[in-house]
Formats: structure tokens, C-alpha cells, sequence
């Protein structure tokens, strides 16, 4: 996807953790290694930092699919934080660049309640963190509204919900609750999944907006999307963020 919107951002991290409900263990031993990754930082950089055998050579532009097998992940960048175990990653990127990271922490259906403790579990990471957060985002779902929107036949594939959205600067996560019927067994409810990405436009915004113009400046193709030098567009990306 070269386009990012407010309702379904590119750019995935599928996560399992064990939560008070106790629906599932993930133990060490059956994890694949761990993937590192931050905003800016180029797929050869992720793949030298993380001990999953990442195969960079294979790695495409935008939506990337980075792991497929149950791995640790950790945010690397400020604001650092760590995810339970991750059952896949997809990052979005530009001339190898990451700009984006989506995480969809569970690696089985959740019902509500089980969604509901994932989801403040990982608050309480990214709190820890430093992270903030907004309590005045627009166009978010309560949790009470939740069950009966998921359920409703009318809703359409894929549909998506926002919860919350936390931040870090000119960083955010976006908590957001999507209809997977095709993809997950059990209920036809859905994915619970986490975006970060670089937003310093108002939320009404294309959160892409800020990468599109970076991209442009840096005589980027609009055909190839490339900049002229890797290494100067991870700096500029890099340069974006907060210390």
C-alpha cells in the first residue's frame, strides 16, 4: 500500500501475550528469535539487530512482510518498548527505510473481555515508556460499543474500529479493532491490531502526508518511490523524531 489512511494504516505485527483470562502460553523455547526494528532505521540495520533470520534480500517497499513465524518483538526507537510474543511482523517502508510498523498482538481469536486485557496490558507498556495517551482523539469506538458493532451482519469485512491512540512526540499508536472473518477461526468477531507510524498532521489528516513530502523533497520517483540515497532519507526520517 503506498497510501496510509485513518482507517486502515499500512505498514504488522501479529502478538500473543498471556493474560489474566489465561486463554493461551507462548513459551520461550517455541519462539523464532527476536526482531528489532524503529522508524528510520533500514531493513539491513533491523536484520543485524535481530537474531530472527531476516531475510532482507527478499524484503520489498511498503507493505513487507518481515516474519512469519512467532518472534520477541521490540520497538527500537525512543519510546522504546517490548511486545509479548509476536506471531508476525509487516513494516512499511521506502527505499528500505521503516516508516511504519503494524502489530495485531494476539495469536488466536479473543473474545471482548480477553480484547479488552490485551489491549491494557500493552497501555500499560507503552505508559511505561513514556508514551501519553490522547484523550482528545476524534472518532474513537467506546469499548461498550464494541460487541454489538462486531456483530452486526450489516458491518462489512475488514471494518475497523479505533479504540485509542497514544504518543510519543510526532509518533503514534493507534489501537484499532478489525473485522477478520476470513482470517481468524472461532467467532466472526475480529483482529485486534496495533499501528505505529510518524503523525504530525491534525488526525482528520493522511497520516502518510508527512513521508509522501520527505519522499518528494528527496527526489523521490512517484513511480519507484525512491530517494536518491538511502542513508540520507533514514538520517531525515531519523532527524524527525523526539530525543
Amino acid at each position: 500500500m503506498a497510501r496510509v489512511t485513518r482507517r486502515c494504516i499500512a505498514g504488522s505485527v501479529l502478538a500473543g501475550t498471556v493474560l489474566a483470562g489465561g486463554s493461551w502460553l507462548w513459551g520461550p523455547e517455541r519462539l523464532a528469535g527476536t526482531l528489532v526494528a524503529g522508524l528510520g532505521d533500514t531493513t539491513a540495520e533491523v536484520g543485524a539487530r535481530s537474531s530472527y533470520p531476516l531475510n532482507t534480500a527478499i524484503l520489498q517497499d511498503n507493505d513487507m512482510s518481515a516474519a512469519d513465524r512467532p518472534v520477541l518483538f521490540r520497538y527500537a526507537g525512543p519510546g522504546g518498548f517490548e511486545l509479548p510474543p509476536t506471531r508476525a511482523v509487516a513494516l512499511n517502508s521506502t527505499a528500505t527505510v521503516v516508516t511504519g510498523i503494524q502489530m495485531a498482538p494476539q495469536l488466536e481469536y479473543l473474545g471482548p473481555d480477553g480484547v479488552l486485557a490485551l489491549a491494557r496490558d500493552i497501555e500499560r507498556r507503552l505508559l511505561a515508556a513514556g508514551w501519553t495517551r490522547d484523550p482528545a482523539a476524534p472518532n474513537l469506538t467506546a469499548w461498550d460499543d464494541l460487541p454489538r458493532a462486531m456483530a452486526d451482519p450489516a458491518e462489512p469485512e475488514r471494518m475497523s474500529w479505533h479504540i485509542a491512540i497514544f504518543r510519543y512526540g510526532g509518533m503514534e499508536v493507534l489501537f484499532r479493532l478489525s473485522r477478520r472473518h476470513g482470517r481468524w477461526p472461532g467467532p466472526p468477531n475480529g483482529a485486534f491490531l496495533l499501528n505505529l507510524l510518524w503523525n504530525d498532521e491534525p488526525l482528520d489528516q493522511d497520516a502518510s502526508a508527512v513521508m509522501y513530502r520527505l519522499r518528494l523533497e528527496d527526489g523521490v520517483s512517484r513511480e519507484l518511490w525512491r530517494p536518491v540515497d538511502a542513508a540520507a532519507y533514514s538520517a531525515r526520517v531519523r532527524a524527525l523524531l523526539p530525543r
